[in-house]
């Protein structure tokens, strides 16, 4: 996606920084509030699946969504190993000739 302007609502997070913003955050509801919140939220009967509840253009967007997602995964480990690949092959022969250049040929150590 490309955006003109950052949004000044919209904060975007990796996943390692979300619960230090979360806690950094102002409270916004009042103690009883919260507490019925948390009541609701631990009841099975808020979580109860109906199955008219999602329709198919939903799950085929949230499927949709799971896919790219896999496929970002995939292609930041694959370049992950590929620049660590590239790293092993150029710091050998760096390495190499630095300890050629320490130790010449002929010293016992």
């Amino acid at each position: 996606m490309t955006f003109r302007s950052k949004p000044t609502s919209v904060v975007v997070l990796v996943d390692s920084e979300l619960n230090r913003w979360l806690e950094r955050q102002k409270p916004v509801l009042d103690a009883d509030t919260a507490r019925k919140l948390a009541r609701a939220a631990k009841s099975d009967f808020t979580w109860a699946a109906e199955d008219s509840m999602f329709d198919a253009g939903v799950m085929g967007r949230f499927a949709s969504l799971r896919r790219e997602d896999s496929v970002a995964r995939r292609r930041r480990g694959a370049w992950a190993f590929f620049l660590s690949i590239v790293v092993a092959l150029i710091s050998t022969p760096l390495a190499v000739a630095v300890l050629t250049a320490i130790f010449p040929a002929g010293v016992v150590l």
